[in-house]
């Protein structure tokens, strides 16, 4: 399984309700390629949480009611990830989640203990995240803008099919 972790987000493009955060749009474009995804980020208690949740179950993308719940995001929760799915073989990590340098200690402090995970890391533009040790740990880091925009799930549907190129 892939998991995507980062912040739910919505938009609406003539009606139609889109991912508009890039590990939401990660997760939706690696459910259309097939790949058993889940969704890991808190989403809001509200009608647009509604929505997200809706966008998230039409679309055949996992997510974990209790770390949805709360808003915080903790060790424990991140952790709990791991124990309730056993087969988690790659993590994608973006968007503007990573911005919060409490989320990247809380990523490195989980993932580093996770020897068999494969990890993906979008650090475009996130200079901050460069110079933490998340980097160190991750498998892959892109850190140049690519103009595909199914990069990154292409990139994790590679890393969890055991391909080495993109």
């Amino acid at each position: 399984m892939i998991v995507s972790i980062g912040e739910a987000k919505l938009a609406s493009d003539n009606g139609t309700v889109k991912a508009a955060s890039m590990a939401l749009s990660t997760a939706y474009k690696l459910s259309q390629m097939g790949e058993s995804v889940m969704f890991v980020g808190p989403i809001a208690d509200d009608e647009q949480g509604a929505q997200t949740l809706e966008f998230i179950i039409d679309n055949c993308i996992f997510f974990d009611p209790a770390f949805c719940k709360g808003g915080s995001f903790t060790e424990k929760k991140l952790e709990d990830v791991f124990v309730i799915n056993d087969d988690v073989n790659v993590v994608v990590l973006s968007g503007d989640f990573l911005d919060d340098r409490e989320n990247v200690k809380i990523l490195y402090n989980v993932l580093k203990t996770k020897k068999d995970v494969k990890i993906y890391l979008n650090a475009v533009g996130r200079q901050d995240v460069m110079n933490s040790e998340l980097p160190g740990i991750c498998t892959k880091v892109r850190v140049e803008e690519d103009k595909d925009p199914d990069y990154d799930a292409r990139v994790a549907a590679c890393l969890q099919n055991g391909a080495e190129e993109v």
